[in-house]
């Protein structure tokens, strides 16, 4: 019961700072870490074909970006401090994809490279993490 309460609690204070996440002093962060990579990342997708690049880049590039922007948002909401329960649903959110690819629950090819490039990204979000949060200081606090 008091996990339940906890949680409740968290969904609380998210609802209330989401008021707060579109400042516009905020939008510089938001856009250069949530709304540039999954824009590329659609790019990349929409026109795989009519790119030449390496497949490489096709096939891994948009999921490494939107994995990037999922734990750079869930960063920017908790005002760029460590929340281990939402980085680790970013984490797990990836990786359970992918599972439900592997049973066929939903269409595509279960890929352990695509799981290897979710955690390298997370964790790309996660090393320039003070970066950002030392550049937009002012607009996080």
């Amino acid at each position: 019961m008091c996990v339940v309460i906890n949680l409740l609690m968290k969904v609380r204070n998210y609802a209330l700072y989401c008021g707060r996440l579109m400042r516009p002093n905020n939008i510089p962060d938001l856009i250069i870490n949530i709304i540039l990579p999954l824009a590329c990342g659609v790019f990349v997708y929409l026109f795989k074909n009519a790119i030449v690049v390496e497949s490489w880049i096709r096939n891994y590039l948009p999921d490494g970006l939107w994995s990037y922007a999922f734990t750079s948002a869930i960063l920017i909401i908790w005002k760029r401090s460590f929340n281990l329960l939402w980085l680790l649903l970013v984490l797990m959110s990836g990786i359970y994809f992918e599972w439900m690819q592997y049973k066929d629950i939903i269409p595509g090819t279960a890929d352990l490279t695509d799981v290897c490039v979710y955690l390298l990204s997370f964790f790309f979000a996660i090393i320039f993490n003070p970066v950002f949060k030392q550049t937009f200081k002012y607009q996080n606090s």
